[in-house]
């Protein structure tokens, strides 16, 4: 899966170069993005496969919970 080939290759930063703003069209960091992307893709999983109540429940997810 590439997301886990990203989330793997990114292990490897400090906390400051994740957290360091990059240029693109929104003002983010890597793993700002990364926990959006991640966080996108468990909420559409949840939402293909778990029952209503289910998945109304918030997840808070954090980098080390992608590894």
């Amino acid at each position: 899966m590439g997301d886990q080939q990203i989330i793997d290759a990114c292990t490897s930063l400090t906390d400051e170069q994740l957290d360091s703003p990059f240029q693109s069209a929104i003002e983010a960091n890597i793993s700002s993005t990364l926990l959006h992307l991640v966080s996108a893709q468990v909420n559409y999983l949840r939402l293909l496969t778990l029952p209503l109540d289910q998945r109304q429940e918030r997840i808070n997810l954090e980098f080390a919970d992608m590894e």
